[in-house]
């Protein structure tokens, strides 16, 4: 095979355009070459990065024909996950394309669709016209031909992009056939020595793109636009709609955005180029508009190259008095390399420089940096250009005038010993380049660029300095600006070798040449350019994006490594606004790789874009941030920070340990921390840990596993020994109203603390302290086994060779099926424990259900409270915590400790398609005081919900649970859940995902008969029966099933409302609504498409059917809402008892126009305040307060008393309100004449 040579780099200079192979292989070869020089000794090796991808070949192609066929790639023998083609389609010049699809019209997409959702499906077919190299695009809407039912694009001018996207799946293709009969709307060749208008309008196109060239062959081209916009639909503010430019479109002179528009719109263009390009692009969904464009030729101005040292520029008629009304420019090209001098010799204008003024730009358009804009009549001072091209512009629009004008000269000069740049590429050189420079000279050239950009310096062509030691005669010194001070870069440069490339590492770079008056060289020659990413390698440090924070510039890509081995690197966002547009044109992607992103689909972290800031990230090594933008919109960027953090330690001596802290995480803890803290008690001493403080991200999943995210781990060094996996415990969560602490088995203990890389929370503080302990008789295991069953075991207080404070852990294990019971014989004080004793401040026993201080407390027992009976544990462990305080006080208690067999029954169950009974112990009678049983249903198949339904509950005689209670933990949707039930009217169906645990708790005070409940494993429970409830359903793997189910109340003069609080995600599934018993009883609402709404549903009488379908492919959807029942009419009422829910108006979002008085009671499980949020509040105006009006109360469920805490009507904004009762009614009093459309409220 012949290899043909495409592309050689070389220096730092990186290619134009994309290197494309012309077949399937593409080689690269890399050379270098050892250099020797005193200038090369801290120089990096070569090296590049380079990133690939591979194109279908059957792909992109670009058809310069006026009529054909397209036709999709065939994609069948290909294994390929996504796949972007685009057909290009150029027609002769004068007519405009029409394209008919004739297969595919399943994947076609409307311009709305897209601009607003962006691509949503896996296959897409979208047309566009335009030129796409330089972003000049505009989407053409599909329109249906009624006689061959084909959808049809058309063009407005003889070009078409044809964008075609694949993604997984099974393609289905498309086959197009274009042709160019009709002339073109619009564009053309314009000779502007004839004035003339032009118009359009988007009136009658749902799509334009025209393209005008206008000739100039002597003077100044003047286009006065007029626009009328009728409408701005702003999909993407920055779109240019109008763009006035040169000739190969280079050098923009005017653009007009959509972000720009208002009702009315005029600006003026002045050109003395031989052609001007005006191009308008709009699409009706984005904006409606009329635009007229005035243009004429002005006698003056123009375009001059300037050959000649010296150019005079004069307003015209000088030194007489210029027209009225006289607009002109000119553009000044000087050679290559030179600066330009510019003096004023006259200057005679009207004062005010609204009206009269002339105006120079630093380079070759009015959009370069404005030098000066000057009038009246004071001379300016001299100005020095930085470019060799310049761009002048006089107008005068005042009615009369008698003024001379103004002259002045342009002079070109090569400054050569020095200079300022803040242009983002250029030249320099020395003095008579490549002749001898100048003895004793002593020259500064300094370059700044816009913040977020980087400076690349490359000495070019000839390098000769007088040769010496240590470059001590002539030489060149290139500066670095780091932390606001000048570092030089290397060493020293002269002789005649060409110097290695040059970066600085922030915003300015400095070159500094020094001759003597000995021998003389011929000088040197560089070039720079700015450009953004890089290498970062200190501890911490801020990377921003190009010109942050003001815009970022179109086109770019920036590469940004950070590179720490062996390290966890930890980035912050502080601030993040990119183009949103999913992603596809502007982004930030990060990389996570200890080598490089060679393998990107496995190094991949995310790719972020919109304005959301994106959480905090931990990466190990090294961490690549890829920033690309593209033609159009550009916005502020970003600004990330980045450090190491750092934790752990030794501690031989009583003090704190803490979480680490980020300072850029807002005092939180950083993502993937690990620290370990060893620390050692002296000998026979054991070490006390106590939590003063511990936020860590919770277990949001119900698991075996405690803390699958961040966790604190705690072991002994018995434990560690042993290889005892547990410790003394894994901590995590929100644990400050219950604060752990530990005490150590020996005198070492060992801390370590994980995190992972999504939440962070405020961390962890623990106190550490020294004293004895089991060693002494202070703690210890107690095991209750056939020996000593009958019998039990005497415990009493331990005798320490000091006198210490103590904290004595004993963990209690029975055998299984049976229960530890403990009673507490004996317990004294002395001397009496001189404070308030009923706050255990002097010393306490503490009876816990499970093993260890965290498990849950039974009953603290200190003096001056009641002695009380026995204890009993939920199952076969429990722990015994003793605890003194004071020095001054002895302690002596005795109790015994027994085991009994458990009344509660088995503490984990199974369940399964069959339902299953779970009762309170001795129901129907009542249950025992001081019991504490505790039950863990799972699931016997992954995927199925387990649904709980209570037959009875009464276990109180109020509904504030703080005596007797049922608390169940449950997950729905990957959120965890828990509430305490106790009352009749708390009753409600449970469903949730994988497992369901439950805790009985009874006091020492009344008994009742206690619960009853059914439990079984189901996707779809056919039947709800309770008055009010919530009904969720996911449908996880279980893709494409169907679930039928109906509300049915045995009360006939009831009606049902039901209010959805989500899905996920949103058109994911079929659902239907039917109003009745069965699927055969009236539709209400049919939810299959993206045109249909997610509403609420009322039902006629006591039932309602609802059928839910998914229809997802990877993941499955999921449905969730609350109902109530009411018998004060349809949608007018009613009661929940949930943890979160909504409710809305009656018959919401329609109009409720009846007489009639609503009543709502919401209540949360206790002990937990109650939050409402309305969403929606519209009743009307406030001519009707007197008779439409919704009222808020705060309900106490204990005295079932009501407070009023707010009235709202027509033109009320209602606040959010939170009640500590956690329970609320809500008062709605409609008459015929209501003209509101309601309300939504939610609660939680």
């Amino acid at each position: 095979m012949i290899r043909i040579e495409i592309a050689k780099i070389f220096g730092s200079h990186l290619p134009s355009k994309v290197i494309k192979s012309f077949s399937w292989e593409l080689v690269i070869k890399f050379k270098s070459h050892n250099r020797n020089g005193p200038f090369y000794s801290k120089i990096e090796p070569a090296k590049f990065l380079i990133h690939y991808s591979s194109v279908y070949y059957d792909c992109d192609k670009n058809y310069d024909a006026s009529s054909g066929e397209i036709t999709s790639p065939s994609l069948s023998h290909l294994k390929i996950e996504r796949i972007y083609c685009v057909y290009t389609i150029k027609a002769p010049k004068g007519r405009r394309l029409t394209l008919e699809v004739i297969e595919g019209r399943s994947i076609i997409h409307s311009c709305s669709s897209y601009m607003q959702l962006g691509m949503l499906r896996g296959e897409n077919l979208l047309v566009f016209q335009g030129n796409p190299n330089f972003g000049q695009i505009v989407c053409i809407d599909p329109v249906l031909n009624s006689q061959s039912t084909n959808y049809i694009f058309e063009s407005t001018m003889n070009e078409v992009i044809v964008n075609y996207e694949f993604i997984r799946d099974n393609p289905v293709g498309f086959r197009i056939k274009f042709t160019s009969d009709k002339l073109s709307i619009c564009g053309d060749l314009i000779d502007t020595s004839v004035k003339g208008k032009l118009e359009i309008s988007t009136e009658y196109f749902s799509s334009i793109y025209c393209k005008w060239d206008f000739t100039n062959y002597n003077g100044t081209l003047v286009i006065n636009a007029n626009i009328k916009v009728n409408e701005s639909k702003i999909i993407s503010s920055y779109n240019n709609i109008i763009s006035i430019s040169n000739e190969d479109e280079s050098e923009i002179l005017k653009t007009y955005t959509q972000k720009m528009s208002n009702m009315n719109d005029k600006f003026t263009v002045l050109s003395p180029l031989p052609t001007t390009k005006l191009l308008v692009k709009a699409n009706k969904y984005s904006i409606n508009f009329t635009a007229n464009f005035n243009y004429f030729i002005n006698s003056c101005g123009g375009v001059i190259d300037g050959q000649k040292t010296l150019v005079e520029i004069t307003s015209p008629n000088y030194p007489k008095n210029f027209q009225q009304n006289t607009n002109c420019a000119w553009l000044i090209n000087f050679p290559e390399g030179e600066n330009v001098n510019i003096h004023f010799n006259e200057m005679d204008l009207e004062s005010s420089c609204d009206n009269n003024y002339v105006k120079i730009h630093d380079g070759p358009s009015p959009e370069s940096p404005v030098l000066v804009k000057y009038c009246g009549n004071n001379l300016p001072d001299n100005l020095v250009a930085t470019s060799n091209q310049i761009w002048i512009e006089f107008s005068s629009d005042s009615p009369n005038t008698n003024k001379k004008g103004f002259n002045l000269t342009l002079e070109s000069t090569q400054l050569g010993c020095g200079m300022f740049y803040t242009s983002t590429s250029g030249k320099l050189s020395t003095k008579n380049y490549p002749n001898l420079y100048p003895n004793n000279d002593d020259c500064e050239w300094t370059i700044a660029v816009w913040p977020g950009n980087r400076i690349n310096l490359q000495f070019i062509d000839r390098f000769s300095l007088e040769q010496s030691i240590n470059c001590s005669k002539d030489y060149v010194q290139v500066y670095d600006y780091r932390n606001e001070q000048w570092v030089p870069i290397g060493n020293r440069l002269c002789g005649r070798q060409i110097p290695p490339v040059f970066k600085s590492s922030e915003t300015k770079l400095k070159v500094r040449l020094r001759t003597d008056n000995d021998v003389q060289g011929d000088g040197f020659k560089a070039i720079w350019n700015s450009f953004c990413g890089g290498v970062f390698t200190e501890r911490s440090g801020k990377i921003i994006s190009p010109n942050y924070p003001k815009k970022y510039p179109n086109n770019v890509r920036c590469n940004y490594t950070i590179l720490m081995p062996g390290k966890l690197i930890e980035l912050t966002f502080k601030s993040f606004e990119l183009e949103d547009f999913k992603c596809r044109y502007d982004n930030l992607t990060v990389y996570s790789n200890s080598f490089g992103v060679e393998d990107e689909k496995n190094n991949f972290i995310g790719s972020y874009c919109g304005k959301n800031v994106p959480n905090k990230l931990t990466i190990k090594n090294r961490i690549t941030l890829i920033f690309v933008t593209d033609v159009s919109a550009t916005f502020n960027g970003f600004e990330i920070l980045y450090e190491l953090p750092t934790c752990g330690g030794e501690i031989s001596a009583p003090g704190i340990i803490k979480s680490p802290i980020s300072a850029s995480n807002m005092g939180k803890y950083p993502n993937d921390a690990n620290c370990t803290w060893i620390i050692r008690a002296p000998p026979n001493q054991v070490v006390w840990l106590v939590f003063t403080e511990f936020q860590l991200e919770s277990n949001y999943a119900l698991s075996d596993e405690n803390c699958p995210n961040d966790a604190v781990f705690v072991f002994d060094e018995s434990d560690i020994n042993s290889n005892n996996s547990k410790g003394l415990g894994e901590f995590c969560g929100n644990l400050n109203n219950k604060l752990p602490k530990i005490v150590s088995r020996t005198n070492t203990l060992f801390v370590q603390f994980i995190s992972d890389s999504s939440i962070s929370e405020k961390g962890f503080v623990g106190e550490v302290s020294f004293s004895y302990g089991e060693a002494s008789g202070c703690g210890g295991t107690i095991r209750l086994n056939k020996s000593n069953t009958a019998s039990g075991y005497i415990l009493k207080t331990p005798k320490l060779p000091v006198k210490s404070i103590m904290d004595c852990g004993w963990l209690i294990l029975a055998e299984p099926s049976y229960v530890v019971q403990i009673q507490l014989l004996n317990y004294t004080e002395i001397p009496k424990c001189p404070v308030n004793t009923t706050d255990c401040r002097c010393s306490s026993i503490k009876f816990l259900d499970g093993p260890g201080r965290m498990a849950f407390e039974i009953y603290q027992y200190c003096m001056g409270k009641i002695s009380t009976p026995s204890f009993t544990s939920s199952g076969n462990e429990a722990f015994i915590n003793f605890l003194t305080y004071n020095l001054d006080v002895d302690v002596d208690f005795e109790m015994k400790i027994t085991s009994v067999i458990s009344i509660c029954g088995p503490k984990l169950l199974a369940a399964n398609s069959e339902t299953q009974i779970l009762t309170s112990p001795n129901y129907p009678l009542s249950y025992d005081n001081n019991i504490i049983c505790s039950w863990t249903i799972e699931s016997d198949n992954l995927g199925s919900l387990i649904m709980l339904n209570f037959t009875d509950l009464d276990m109180a005689d109020n509904k504030d649970c703080k005596s007797d209670y049922l608390e169940i933990q449950y997950e729905q949707f990957m959120e965890l859940y828990s509430i305490k039930l106790c009352h009749n009217d708390h009753m409600f169906n449970i469903i949730s995902d994988n497992y369901v645990k439950l805790k009985l708790h009874t006091d020492l005070q009344k008994t009742s008969k206690g619960f009853r409940l059914e439990y079984k494993n189901t996707y779809c429970p056919p039947v709800y029966d309770k008055h009010y409830g919530r009904v969720a359903i996911y449908s996880g793997r279980n893709h494409n099933r169907e679930c039928t189910f109906s509300i049915i109340l045995s009360q006939q003069n009831l009606t049902i409302s039901a209010y959805f609080l989500n899905s996920i995600p949103m058109y994911s599934y079929d659902l239907k609504v039917y109003d009745g018993p069965n699927i055969l009883s009236p539709l209400l609402y049919n939810l299959s498409n993206e045109n249909s709404e997610l509403r609420s549903a009322f039902s006629t009488g006591p039932s309602l059917t609802m059928t839910f379908k998914d229809r997802r492919v990877l993941f499955g959807a999921s449905l969730d809402f609350s109902y109530t029942s009411s018998d004060q009419g349809r949608g007018c009422g009613g009661r929940i008892f949930n943890i979160e829910g909504i409710i809305t108006s009656p018959m919401y979002p329609s109009l409720y126009r009846k007489d009639a008085a609503c009543k709502w009671e919401i209540a949360v499980p206790r002990p937990n305040p109650i939050r409402i949020t309305f969403r929606v509040f519209d009743l009307g105006t406030k001519t009707t307060c007197n008779t439409n009006y919704l009222e808020l109360y705060d309900h106490n469920q204990v005295t079932d008393q009501m407070s009023l805490v707010a009235k709202y009507c027509g033109g009320d904004v209602p606040a959010d309100h939170v009640s500590t009762t956690g329970s609320i009614i809500i008062r709605y009093i409609t008459t015929v004449h209501n003209t509101g459309s309601g309300w939504v409220l939610s609660f939680m």
